[in-house]
């Protein structure tokens, strides 16, 4: 964890050189390239918004007429005013049977009363919340990165049980 006296501040922070750049961009390989790598973007692009969107519109809403919270809107008010939410392995569980992205929970780094935390956010709209395998193991991965950065955790939990 790197301490207030650590940091760099705007007197002592160095600049680097400009490297100059050699890219054609008319050329025949670089755009290939480049459309190779916008299409797979596109395609990440996708699987975080099927992560972000839970268990789909119709547990969404079943879960908004049951006058919850859904599990971002909880770690959205958890934060500080105007604070930002780091999101780590958004696609935990990817392309595994029966596993969506995400493994069935929310987890990341925001600030809370001033103090940067690791929150986590069980996906209560897929599989009720239930844990899984892979949910299991993001959890773990969580914690270890709470333990090395030496951040407090917080847990909001609405589950079904383990899956």
């Amino acid at each position: 964890m790197i301490t207030a006296s650590q940091r760099s501040t705007a007197s002592n922070v160095q600049e680097f050189p400009v490297l100059p750049t050699k890219v054609q961009a008319k050329d025949e390989t670089f755009v290939s390239n480049r459309a190779a790598n916008l299409e797979v973007l596109g395609k990440v692009d996708e699987l975080l918004a099927k992560a972000r969107a839970g268990g789909g519109p119709k547990y969404v809403e079943r879960h908004k007429n049951a006058g919850k919270l859904l599990p971002r809107e909880r770690v959205e008010l958890l934060l500080d005013r105007d604070s930002h939410f780091l999101e780590l392995c958004p696609l935990a569980g990817y392309d595994i049977s029966g596993n969506s992205p995400g493994a069935g929970n929310i987890g990341g780094i925001g600030v809370v009363s001033g103090v940067e935390c690791l929150i986590t956010a069980t996906e209560a709209t897929l599989k009720g919340g239930a844990v899984s395998e892979y949910g299991v193991l993001k959890s773990h991965r969580l914690a270890e990165i709470a333990e090395q950065n030496r951040l407090p955790a917080m847990h909001l939990v609405e589950s079904a049980g383990a899956d």
